[in-house]
């Protein structure tokens, strides 16, 4: 029989990256290829959730929503994200496992890093190379039983890959009836709806948490995950609203009226997010597809000073540069990043007051699309 739902994510929804190598011998697919995969992973001991497919539409529909009306506000003109097979309703892979849930989720010890690697090579060979496509998996390896936080076994990671492909997997808890409808405008009421779940607790909640605190906390996840898997890192400097923060687990804010939160704040991607954001495959219309070369980066040096930091970088590309962005590793959050022009250029940022002088990390995008991220300066 299969377990009973399970909830939410690790703390923050840890980021994976991956291997950003290509697979020798692979080349980029072509245009009309820039579609997202949506699978459904069941382990051989599971059997499907009801309405699997519709309720996996409706949350995506939602993400793709809440990324295209984020990044318009800004000015943006997104082409994503879009899901494989949208014109007749998006195509959810259905996925067998070889192996039980146990295998995967490591029972009774439960390692969501070691679920990760399980999964991985089932997904590639059945659901799709994530070295050549970006991949969004809904997992049915979660257990009933008590737990901290959510249910036993789920897991939330996102990894970016290259230019192509990317991964996101989530617990398939979110699926559940309490927790997931089968169309949209039923989930937006699911948001706001305070029924208690017994015997479970959401992220930062309280044990018997509201029903909406799964599913806003759930649908934001999957959000804040395929953020990783097209290449944007974490950003908590206004933790509570941005998508890459835990701002995912406030997603309520964007389905009520202005008045009824404070300062009728709405959750979304930072600047710097949304510019990387739109140097992706997935997401802009304006990218040069033939550019398969990341671009040279070199950190020349980091600057401590007393009434400032800085961080002088250098980066060239054969086609064009477009944007960079600057990592605290430490605090595991964007700090600063701007925009690139030119096939060369040298900036000198600015930190903002109380970043380190060490411990950071450059992630630079071309006019390709391809990302170069620089080891820790």
């Amino acid at each position: 029989m299969r377990p009973a739902a399970r909830a939410l994510l690790v703390p923050l929804a840890a980021w994976v990256l991956a291997d950003a190598s290509r697979a020798a011998g692979q080349g980029s697919p072509a245009p009309a290829e820039r579609l997202i995969r949506l699978a459904y992973f069941v382990p051989r001991d599971r059997e499907p959730t009801r309405d699997f497919d519709q309720k996996i539409r409706v949350v995506t529909a939602m993400v793709a929503s809440l990324y295209q009306q984020d990044l318009q506000s800004r000015g943006y003109r997104p082409q994503g994200p879009v899901f494989e097979g949208k014109r007749t309703g998006a195509t959810v892979h259905l996925v067998r496992g070889e192996r039980d849930a146990a295998y995967y989720n490591n029972a009774p010890t439960y390692n969501a890093n070691q679920q990760w690697q399980r999964l991985l090579p089932e997904l590639r060979a059945k659901a799709g190379d994530p070295q050549r496509q970006v991949l969004v998996v809904f997992a049915e390896t979660y257990d009933d039983g008590p737990a901290p936080h959510l249910w036993p076994g789920v897991i939330a990671r996102g990894a970016y890959n290259n230019a192509d492909g990317g991964l996101a997997v989530f617990s398939s808890h979110l699926l559940r009836d309490e927790l997931c409808a089968t169309t949209v405008e039923q989930q937006k009421r699911v948001l706001f709806d305070q029924t208690p779940v017994p015997g479970r607790k959401a992220f930062g909640r309280r044990m018997n948490s509201a029903r909406g605190e799964f599913a806003e906390d759930g649908i934001g996840a999957v959000a804040h995950e395929l953020g990783h898997a097209l290449g944007l890192p974490h950003d908590r400097r206004e933790d509570d609203r941005d998508l890459m923060g835990n701002g995912f687990r406030n997603l309520r804010w964007n389905f009520e009226p202005a008045a009824a939160h404070s300062g009728g704040r709405r959750v979304g991607f930072s600047e710097e997010n949304a510019r990387l954001l739109m140097c992706s495959r997935y997401m802009a219309s304006d990218l040069r597809l033939n550019d398969n070369q990341a671009p040279q980066v070199e950190v020349l040096r980091v600057a401590p000073g007393q009434a400032e930091r800085t961080i002088t970088v250098r980066a060239s590309d054969e086609t064009g540069l477009r944007a960079f962005v600057v990592l605290d590793q430490e605090r595991q959050s964007l700090v600063a990043g701007g925009k690139l022009s030119g096939r060369s250029q040298e900036i000198t940022q600015r930190l903002p007051p109380g970043a380190p002088g060490g411990r950071l990390q450059v992630i630079v995008s071309d006019e390709g699309g391809n990302q170069t991220r620089t080891g820790r300066s």
